[in-house]
């Protein structure tokens, strides 16, 4: 790959990014369509940023088996994030397979890994992946408390929108644990945000979750 490919493709990313990051909003169908057009690109690089275009795509193409092969393959990297998002990733597939230990090990892993760097989005990324353990063991209690830590993470100087959001699967929690009027409050205010980006599913999400309490 020439420099200015490389560059092109780090530059693309960050400003994805950073539209995600409350200067606007990126859809997961944006997400895909950016990384799609940077797969060719980053096919022929060890750059960090650009090492996990092909898992995310996996991922987002519902392809479990693809997903764990490019994570796989990005397990020994030297750099640090790489092995510490290897190991988010895990998680999240270990969820999409109903290992609910296997996930709980990933997530914990990986948030000692972020929490060495200092990586605040990985920090975020794997607490709402220990949320989710957390409700699929039945104790929402504990998903509240590690829901609320993600979004304040995320909501201070991060990812204002994606902070907000993420108060629709605290109400979610937060009604499991018997607090209607709070849940409510939550999901409310998520759904007001997604309304105000774009961002339909969540929205639709909220709702749903809206219709149960």
């Amino acid at each position: 790959m020439c420099s200015s490919e490389l560059a092109y493709a780090i530059s693309k990313i960050i400003a994805t990014i950073s539209q995600a990051a409350g200067h606007g909003f990126t859809s997961e169908n944006g997400l895909r369509d950016t990384l799609g057009q940077l797969a060719p690109v980053a096919q022929d690089t060890a750059h960090p940023l650009l090492m996990l275009v092909g898992l995310v795509l996996s991922m987002l193409a519902g392809d479990d088996e693809g997903a764990e092969r490019a994570r796989a393959a990005a397990e020994e990297h030297p750099d640090p994030w790489i092995r510490g998002a290897t190991l988010m990733f895990r998680g999240y597939l270990a969820l999409s397979n109903g290992d609910i230990d296997s996930a709980a090990a990933a997530f914990g892993d990986g948030y000692a890994r972020f929490q060495e760097l200092g990586e605040r989005w990985g920090l975020a990324i794997c607490l709402s992946g220990q949320a989710e353990v957390a409700m699929a063991r039945g104790a929402p209690a504990d998903a509240v408390r590690l829901l609320e830590q993600a979004r304040e993470i995320a909501e201070g100087g991060l990812a204002g929108n994606w902070g907000e959001m993420l108060r629709i699967p605290l109400g979610r929690a937060r009604a499991q644990t018997g607090d209607i009027d709070g849940a409510r409050a939550d999901i409310e205010r998520g759904v007001r945000s997604a309304r105000r980006v774009g961002e339909q599913d969540d929205q639709a999400t909220g709702y749903v979750q809206l219709s149960e309490i």
